[in-house]
């Protein structure tokens, strides 16, 4: 609901294109990236409470708010148009804090008032159960690749020169601290291997610093998040993917498993943390090697075995892409869009807006909102709608 659209959000806005029956819009209080991400509607304004006329001119039938922080926002029309509340979860770092105080009152109109919580992994499922999530309103949907865009480049002779590649936010969860120590260990054997980390986060000025620290900086190459063309360039130029997620001291995880998969499609290798629903997607010893986080000899020794036996990862390669390919975009965009049509059609009786006869609309609230908006929706729900 803060920026339509980040290039980190791609997957969001893929997902919502060309479904049956639904046209979307957007509101979003800045705008970016608006020739990469096409979308039927996109309202722009700096305050968020002047968008209660818009919903009227737009008459939607639904509601989905992306992530936990955009949760009241949506519960707040939702509840207020009677219109159905879809919310999707991307972590378990995105609902695990609100369930302690002082947010704990946050979840429980969520869960009572919510229609539907979709998440992508089974983890992720078990998690918000656990948190107090009726199970019948929990939908597992995977995520969707758009496998046209991807594909596996012709493998030339083995070089030397080994190209591992990072994508993920500059954060600690990321465990990219742990990866560069790892990678300072390599080149002192394999002086010819390069890493590329693209990414943005508030930790970038330590990846940068603790670069120069250990004399990587002809070797370790820090990039910013781009439009998804050149990020897939950048993965099948690479020859093994990385993901040393960790968990912080927070208790937030890196979870997401679309550049996972990503990667997986062009073909390559993953070395991988074995955390929260990462072992769903990369399979040790078939699609990539599993480590324990914040084990730096561990992500050491499954470089080197990769490095040693290029047999071995163009055939994990090859597993990884025959895996992914069964996260196909236009299957997930048809489970998401037979999930509108349902509550739709149960919930007809009491629209407050006008019908539309030839198409439904919905409303997508995407990222966060600003924390004074978080805590008035919150309060409205709350007083207005006891659970």
């Amino acid at each position: 609901m803060y920026r339509y659209l980040a290039n980190s959000d791609s997957d969001i806005h893929d997902s919502d294109l060309g479904l049956d029956g639904f046209e979307s819009s957007y509101f979003a209080r800045h705008l970016t990236n608006r020739e990469h991400y096409p979308a039927t509607q996109i309202i722009i304004k700096p305050n968020e409470s002047l968008y209660g006329g818009d919903l009227k001119k737009i008459s939607p039938q639904i509601i989905h708010a992306h992530f936990a922080g955009t949760g009241p926002a949506g519960l707040f029309y939702g509840l207020r148009n009677k219109l159905p509340v879809v919310f999707s979860f991307y972590g378990y770092d995105d609902f695990c804090p609100l369930a302690q105080p002082p947010w704990a009152d946050y979840l429980e109109p969520l869960f009572e008032h919510g229609s539907l919580f979709l998440v992508f992994s089974q983890f992720l499922a078990d998690q918000l159960q656990n948190i107090g999530c009726p199970e019948q309103k929990i939908k597992l949907l995977q995520p969707g690749i758009d496998h046209k865009r991807f594909h596996s480049p012709a493998r030339g002779e083995i070089s030397k020169n080994i190209r591992f590649l990072i994508q993920a936010p500059l954060e600690e969860k990321s465990g990219i601290n742990y990866v560069l120590s790892a990678f300072y260990h390599l080149v002192q054997e394999h002086p010819d291997c390069e890493l590329k980390i693209i990414g943005e986060g508030n930790l970038k000025a330590n990846v940068l610093g603790q670069i120069k620290e250990l004399s990587l900086q002809q070797k370790v190459t820090l990039l910013p998040l781009m439009e998804k063309e050149v990020t897939i360039k950048h993965l099948q130029q690479a020859d093994i993917f990385l993901c040393p997620a960790v968990t912080d001291g927070n208790g937030s995880q890196e979870s997401n498993p679309v550049p996972i998969l990503e990667a997986s499609l062009c073909a390559k290798p993953v070395i991988a943390s074995k955390l929260a629903g990462i072992p769903e997607v990369v399979f040790d010893q078939q699609t990539g090697l599993l480590v324990e986080e914040k084990d730096t000899s561990a992500l050491i020794q499954a470089m080197k075995k990769l490095i040693s036996s290029p047999t071995l990862a163009e055939e994990l390669g090859k597993n990884g892409r025959k895996h992914a390919k069964r996260y196909d975009i236009e299957e997930t965009r048809h489970e998401l869009a037979e999930v509108y049509h349902q509550l739709t059609a149960t919930k007809k009786t009491l629209y407050s807006f006008p019908q539309k006869t030839d198409v439904y609309q919905k409303i997508l609230i995407i990222r966060s909102i600003p924390v004074i908006d978080f805590l008035h929706k919150l309060f409205f729900i709350k007083q207005q709608y006891p659970y």
